[in-house]
């Protein structure tokens, strides 16, 4: 499956109109109704809408894509774009009515400062503390002993009873503590309303999320107009590998990565933004959504394709899983955001490093993936983000799109 996802970071890609740096299923033909891809702006991906430009309801993978498939997103270790795929895979033909080639995307962790900024990785929450016990009761007092009778001559009136003792009072229970509140994600302040909560353990982050209005191309293009689109905004740092169709490693570049998709846009002249017009929603324009994975601080060091020793994303923990769905007004518009980011030790030949110091995510939508559904409305993007272990971040990001 092909999402309209790309991994910029140089790791894999993504379904639904994400672009990561990572890499799409090179070569493979989607099936009908299967998702498009995104990219990976780093390292290898696989499935989602990473493929070719998917036409509706198919898979768009880095080989042909099927009649009616869904949005391809190019991979690389850049932020992709969502839907509309990264370039054709190498002698894929497309099938009739789908897109050529999917957009496989890439991921690259690339990037010195392993830490991330604003990005939390979860605990749980702490549990509460053990009420106090109740004090015990005070014991009643005894009775007073009745006075003795009078002697002979007048008999004394027998003395009063003496009166009993208050019970005591019982003590207050103690107050319950407060439980400890989970983490929760933070996307940066050009995300307004994003949020996220943690999975598990993640050994890292989700960091800098911005949306701008760019090139998508259309459903059944080759997606060529993308994949141009996105290299003008990710090149020299990240760069498209044809083998593995997404984009990857390019020039070195250091951290902190949690405004490097900020830094893009406005360096290509684009304003981010969250609330778009009809007219950007409509082809060949789109909405573009990115975000960048990094690792945690204190995370494990190694080498990567942007330093020789430094906080990385490990391979071991690829591929990273995506399973993203966009709604409209509270009602599901697109579910083919789907697929997977693969680590550097997957590329043909293999990257010889031990990790990835970022991973950008790209995802891409409009209104030509989902036809006869008005544009306009309130989006939120909904996407779940998992490691080989299982652990990482569900996220939401809203925008909206207005006549």
């Amino acid at each position: 499956m092909n999402p309209r996802w790309a991994a910029i970071l140089m790791i894999s890609q993504l379904a639904a109109g994400i672009t990561v740096g990572c890499g799409a299923d090179s070569g493979s033909t989607p099936s009908s109704g299967g998702e498009s891809g995104a990219t990976s702006l780093t390292g290898p991906a696989t499935g989602g809408r990473a493929g070719a430009r998917p036409s509706v309801q198919a898979d768009h993978t880095a080989g042909a894509a099927s009649t009616g498939g869904d949005h391809g997103g190019a991979g690389s270790n850049q932020p992709a774009a969502g839907h509309g795929g990264s370039a054709p895979g190498d002698g894929g033909s497309p099938n009739a009515g789908g897109s050529a080639g999917g957009f496989s995307g890439t991921a690259g962790f690339s990037g010195t400062d392993g830490s991330s900024a604003g990005g939390l990785s979860g605990s749980s929450a702490g549990s509460a503390e053990s009420a106090g016990s109740a004090g015990s009761a005070g014991s009643a007092g005894s009775a007073g002993t009745a006075g003795s009778a009078g002697s002979a001559e007048s008999a004394g009136s027998a003395g009063s009873a003496g009166t009993a003792g208050s019970a005591g009072t019982a003590g207050s229970a103690g107050s319950a503590g407060s439980a400890g509140s989970a983490l929760v994600l933070d996307l940066g302040p050009h995300c307004v309303g994003c949020s996220g909560t943690v999975i598990g353990n993640p050994a890292w982050t989700l960091v800098g999320g911005v949306m701008a209005a760019g090139t998508v191309g259309t459903v059944g293009d080759d997606g060529q107009a993308y994949l141009d689109f996105l290299s003008s905004i990710v090149n020299p740092t990240h760069v498209y590998h044809s083998p593995e169709h997404l984009f990857g490693p390019g020039t070195p570049h250091a951290g902190p990565y949690d405004s490097e998709g900020h830094g893009l846009l406005l360096h290509a002249g684009i304003t981010p933004k969250q609330s778009f017009s009809v007219a950007d929603f409509t082809a060949p324009l789109g909405v573009h959504i990115t975000f960048n994975a990094v690792p945690i601080e204190g995370a494990v060091t190694g080498s990567s394709p942007d330093f020789a020793v430094g906080p990385i994303i490990p391979n071991a923990l690829f591929p990273l899983k995506i399973d993203g769905d966009l709604y409209r007004d509270g009602v599901l518009y697109d579910p083919y955001f789907d697929g997977y980011c693969a680590g550097y030790d997957t590329f043909s030949p293999p990257i010889a490093v031990a990790g990835a110091s970022h991973v950008m995510l790209w995802f891409y939508e409009n209104s030509s993936f989902v036809p006869n559904v008005a544009a306009a409305g309130s989006y939120n993007f909904k996407c779940s983000i998992t490691d080989l272990t299982g652990a990482g971040w569900a996220i939401q990001l809203p925008f909206t799109v207005q006549n």
